[in-house]
């Protein structure tokens, strides 16, 4: 068993050189003590979901004066949404009209299946449920019913939250839903829960008498699922681009970071070389051979001996390939667009010997061949008859790439289809039915906002809702093939899906949080993968323009080093409070836990990880607002209780 000391990585820089950190501890480490010795396979973790026998009371009302959410006057349970209230008030303390309310806490389904939620409102309102906005209806209007569709599994509880405002004569506010197996009703009060404690309050204590803050546990000798390299991968958008990969900074960065598998993907990828992140040789309607070589060997030449697994994405066609640039493939070049993507492979792997095994067939073509057709953001029907979707189009394309690129290649793995919306049960269902002979891993994506004003706690529960999500594309991939496998991988997280918001928090410390959350979500939930957008850029990456090691890309490197091993169970009394996450690695002697506390105000938390011997020292690593700081501790000095601090994520990890 290997003497355990983080105080320097393998690559031998020490924690403390990653920018804005602070090292508590020094001494030396075992060259051997990260070697991945446990292989990338390709392993569904599996966690069933929770399920709950208890009756709801009811969701929690906070009543404002005003219409904009912000002078509030009353908090308290309303058993059910249902309101007329005419020209009448809520409550005394409030005037008959220009009043507001919002409702929060969870919903229960008694059904596996597609809910549609119903509101009928005057004036505006706005609905949300698993962090999914389903219904925006911010306007002065008569009672009007809005609608919104999502897919819910029976027992489990999801976030919910309704925004109401009244402006002046008529007030009414109802919520109904309807399913396949639920007929349409207001939904009752025992399938809705009151949240247990306010996120920006201490949480309600933990059952022991002794300690007033939240209980994490951990039980090691129970195996859910298997976490590899690939659960802390990384998006490589400047991956192709000569100033990066002939940088020895962003090299030393990219090993540093350690990411289990990288996405090459870069949407300009099908433009001319001559740009900087183009591959086509458009002169000869064919690939930048030189250029794509260089990038896989300075990528490959970063991580010695450590080599992590490669995706290319293929994310569109180039534009001689849409005569009329509508954006979507000529039929008359499906073939050909097939045979280019199958060039590729053998540029790479047979001319080559780059052996890329995971290889994705377009991204986010959602967006063009399925949602614009369709109302309610896609989960309705067709806005026009007469004019159908392409998704048979998009399916069709699929099918002969995959076909001719195993052809070049039988060894190779090809998925897809970068799905944008991670929710879009109606556009994933058929395509997985449609390439499930050829499909051999799902790539989907979530993004929480595109608005820099949103709140953390809901960016927070956008992360989150990941699990949600992930679990129903599971379950759709295993109705449709239940003899063969096919892995789920997110191919892409972050805060915000725009640039140009500029959200800070994508680059600190909440940052961190956010991805934790997401990563811990989707794992939790099935997928073998989750890949942070991504390595560098101004706005999202986890190195600056300059190469800088931001404060994601240290965590990445503490996970990568940390928590790849065999997924245990572990709980905490709180998740709208603290998220926990647990992983041991025999092979390598440690066993580490994690603790993410996303609640906005500082816990106290007493963990416990079943240390047996008192005297045994643990390593903690810790993401806050004050930076990254690593320290040793005694299990006998942390028994007792420890603070978290707001925002923040904290690593246990320990020889076993």
């Amino acid at each position: 068993m290997s003497n355990l000391n983080l105080g320097v990585l393998e690559d031998g820089l020490s924690f403390s050189a990653i920018a804005n950190t602070r090292n508590t501890t020094t001494g030396a480490t075992d060259s051997n003590l990260f070697n991945d010795s446990t292989g990338l396979q390709n392993l569904t973790g599996s966690r069933n979901l929770s399920r709950s026998s208890d009756s709801g009371q009811g969701l929690q009302a906070q009543y404002y004066e005003g219409q904009d959410l912000t002078n509030l006057k009353l908090t308290r349970i309303d058993s059910t949404v249902d309101f007329d209230w005419a020209s009448s008030s809520p409550d005394a303390s409030l005037e008959p009209e220009h009043f507001s309310v919002r409702w929060t806490g969870q919903i229960q389904p008694k059904y596996s299946e597609n809910y549609t939620f119903y509101t009928y409102s005057d004036d505006g309102v706005r609905l949300w449920v698993d962090g999914q906005l389903l219904i925006d209806h911010w306007t002065d209007h008569a009672p009007t019913e809005d609608s919104g569709t999502i897919a819910l599994a029976a027992g489990q509880k999801y976030d919910i939250k309704l925004e109401y405002y009244e402006n002046t004569v008529g007030a009414v506010s109802k919520l109904l839903w309807s399913s396949g197996s639920q007929t349409k009703e207001i939904v009752p009060q025992n399938q809705l829960y009151a949240p247990a404690a306010d996120r920006e309050s201490t949480p309600a204590p933990a059952a022991s008498s002794s300690f007033d803050g939240i209980t994490t546990t951990v039980d090691w000798a129970n195996v859910e699922g298997s976490t590899t390299g690939l659960g802390f991968g990384l998006n490589a958008f400047q991956g192709f681009r000569p100033e990066s990969f002939n940088s020895a900074a962003y090299k030393s960065n990219m090993s540093l970071m350690k990411p289990g598998l990288i996405r090459f993907h870069n949407a300009t990828a099908m433009q001319d070389s001559s740009t900087p992140d183009g591959l086509i040789d458009t002169a000869h309607r064919t690939w930048d051979t030189t250029k794509i070589k260089q990038a896989l060997e300075s990528s490959f030449s970063s991580f010695d001996a450590s080599k992590p697994e490669r995706m290319i994405n293929i994310p569109t066609w180039p534009s001689w390939m849409d005569a009329n640039n509508d954006g979507f493939l000529d039929v008359n070049q499906f073939d050909n667009y097939a045979q280019l993507c199958a060039d590729l492979v053998k540029i790479v792997n047979q001319d080559s010997n780059f052996k890329v095994k995971y290889w994705e067939v377009t991204n986010e073509k959602d967006d063009s061949y399925f949602t614009p057709f369709h109302t309610e953001s896609g989960w309705g029907g067709l806005k026009n008859p007469a004019q159908p979707d392409r998704l048979n189009e998009l399916i069709e394309i699929y099918n002969k790439a995959a076909v001719a690129m195993k052809q070049a290649d039988p060894t190779i793995q090809v998925g897809g289809p970068g799905m944008a919306r991670s929710d879009l049960q109606p556009f994933y269902v058929p395509f997985i039915q449609g390439t499930k002979a050829n499909l051999d891993f799902f790539t989907y994506h979530h993004y929480a906002t595109g608005s820099a004003s949103t709140a953390d706690s809901e960016i927070y529960d956008g992360a989150m809702a990941i699990g949600s999500r992930t679990a129903s594309i599971v379950q759709a991939l295993k109705e449709a093939s239940p003899t063969r496998e096919i892995p789920v991988m997110l191919g892409e997280y972050n805060i915000s899906w725009t640039w140009q918001t500029r959200d800070p928090r994508m680059t600190t410390h909440k940052g961190v949080v956010f991805d934790a959350l997401a990563m811990v979500s989707a794992q939790k939930n099935g997928a073998v993968a989750a890949l942070a957008w991504n390595e560098k850029d101004g706005t999202y990456g986890k190195m600056g323009d300059q190469n800088d090691l931001r404060l994601g890309g240290a965590f990445l490197q503490v996970l990568n080093n940390r928590l790849v091993g065999e997924q245990v169970a572990s709980s905490s009394n709180n998740e709208k409070a603290v998220m926990t996450f647990a992983v041991k690695n025999s092979a390598l002697g440690y066993k580490s836990y994690l603790l993410i506390n996303h609640s906005g105000t500082t816990q106290a938390v007493q963990a416990d990880v079943s240390v047996s011997n008192p005297g045994t020292q643990i390593e903690q690593y810790e993401f806050s607002e004050a930076g990254s700081i690593q320290k040793t501790v005694s299990w006998d000095a942390i028994r007792g209780g420890m603070t978290l601090p707001a925002d923040s994520v904290t690593l246990l990890t320990f020889a076993d």
